[in-house]
């Protein structure tokens, strides 16, 4: 397959696991996280939110981030299956 010469692979800077933290701790480190990677001039970052799969009735990290980043008109996909698929987000900050 051909690549775009235009195409630019950008790696991910920093990342941020929520395992382990309550939905308001949650809430609380991926607005931290957000704000220093923009103020460390990160311009692509990772949030690993886990697949939800102990939750009791969705997965609540992935809906608290999800809210985050669609507040702030964020672009965001999920992972690459290497990189936590369904259980990660990756930003684009820039």
């Amino acid at each position: 397959m051909k690549k775009n010469k235009y195409s630019v692979k950008l790696e991910v800077e920093d990342v941020l696991d929520l395992h382990g933290l309550t939905d308001y701790e949650a809430e609380f480190a991926v607005l931290d996280f957000l704000k220093n990677s923009r103020d460390s001039g990160f311009r692509v970052v990772k949030i690993i939110t886990g697949k939800g799969l102990h939750s009791a009735h969705e997965p609540v990290m992935k809906k608290i981030t999800r809210e985050i980043l669609r507040e702030q008109n964020l672009v965001y996909t999920t992972a690459k299956i290497q990189d936590g698929g369904t259980g990660a987000f990756v930003i684009r900050l820039s």
